[in-house]
């Protein structure tokens, strides 16, 4: 059996984390449907 995910951090350190990792996975899901929009879209060759 797989021990626990994050198991060796308390309610506080885990807290911390997810409050500092809040931008950047905000600025991921931006940087993500910027490239998928890139994909799907007609764009001039110059």
């Amino acid at each position: 059996m797989l021990p626990r995910p994050f198991s060796g951090f308390d309610d506080e350190q885990l807290a911390a984390f997810m409050n500092d990792a809040e931008d950047t996975v905000s600025n991921g899901g931006t940087a993500m449907m910027a490239y998928a929009q890139m994909q799907f879209t007609d764009m001039a060759a110059r």
